[in-house]
């Protein structure tokens, strides 16, 4: 630009500040004149005329960020001024680091889980030591384990032995999200792989009594049908799930619970789900996830999920 004056040349000082969230502003300040000083500029422009809020598109992740910071460097601004080579940015290596020492730490803990998996699996469980364990469960989860029909707590009483155990490592290992249930599953309360298998043997053989928690009955048919055409290959007929491949046994489970992990599954809030049954479950409408879990919590519990386990000491308990 130019003086208005006496022509001299000037250049003005520019630079963006983030004026809310994904927005920012160019503010533009005094010119800086390379001859002698100017009062105005020509054409009437002055730095509120320049002023402007943009809205910048969001970054895409990292390696935008990364890009956005080098181009910020005050290494590479004096370069561009100077029009010299641009100076190495260590912001995409620092980015990398950070990104590789994630994924190791993943890596680990996906590991660690399954060693502690192993363990819990290799241990005799002992009814009357997991007796003791569930003393501190039954305040919420009942004495049979019956949870609450509201929903709030689940029926965990004649669960398989295997569904128990995963579950309760899931809490330990941040699989799955429940404060109380982080809590109580932690190391503090479950010391070892022995207490995790023993208070799993006990609550498997509970037997929870009265009905759970249902719907309003409308789509009860519905539900069976879609229950059967979507779900019955893995839970099997009468969703009795199964022990060898640690598949939760869903028959009479509390309405508002099964609703609820309809839900947390779809929405990202279960991450112990795989990305098959998440994909399935996404499928289904607001009325379908009503009528399978109404569907569900009417069917009787029965024997079908009981399978056998052995203990030490408390057998005959």
């Amino acid at each position: 630009m130019r003086c208005a004056e006496n022509g001299t040349r000037y250049v003005r000082r520019c630079r963006w500040q983030s004026a809310a969230p994904g927005a920012w502003r160019l503010m533009c300040y005094p010119p800086l004149t390379t001859g002698r000083g100017c009062a105005r500029p020509a054409a009437g422009r002055t730095a509120a005329s320049l002023s402007r809020t943009l809205r910048r598109p969001a970054r895409a992740g990292p390696c935008t960020r990364a890009a956005d910071l080098c181009a910020a460097h005050p290494g590479a601004r004096l370069a561009r001024l100077r029009g010299m080579p641009r100076p190495d940015c260590p912001w995409p290596k620092v980015v990398s680091g950070l990104l590789a020492l994630a994924a190791s730490a993943a890596v680990l803990a996906v590991s660690s889980a399954q060693e502690e998996l192993a363990a819990v699996k290799r241990s005799v469980p002992n009814l009357d030591r997991g007796a003791q364990h569930f003393e501190t469960c039954a305040a919420c989860h009942g004495p049979d384990g019956g949870g609450t029909r509201d929903g709030q707590v689940p029926r965990i009483g004649g669960q398989h032995v295997s569904v128990v155990q995963k579950q309760l490592l899931d809490y330990r290992h941040d699989r799955r999200w429940d404060l109380r249930m982080e809590h109580f599953a932690d190391d503090h309360h479950l010391g070892d792989a022995q207490a995790v298998a023993d208070v799993a043997a006990y609550i498997h053989q509970l037997e929870p009594s009265g009905p759970a928690g249902q719907g309003s009955g409308k789509n009860v048919d519905a539900g069976a049908a879609l229950y059967a055409k979507r779900c019955s290959s893995c839970h099997g007929a009468r969703a009795a799930g199964d022990d060898a491949h640690a598949i939760p046994r869903v028959a009479g489970q509390h309405y508002e619970y099964l609703r609820r992990q309809f839900y947390d599954a779809v929405d990202g809030r279960r991450p112990n789900f795989s990305p098959a049954h998440i994909r399935l479950l996404a499928q289904l409408e607001h009325d379908d996830i009503e009528a399978v879990a109404d569907y569900l919590s009417r069917l009787p519990v029965g024997q079908a999920g009981k399978s056998a386990a052995g203990s030490e000491g408390g057998s005959a308990r």
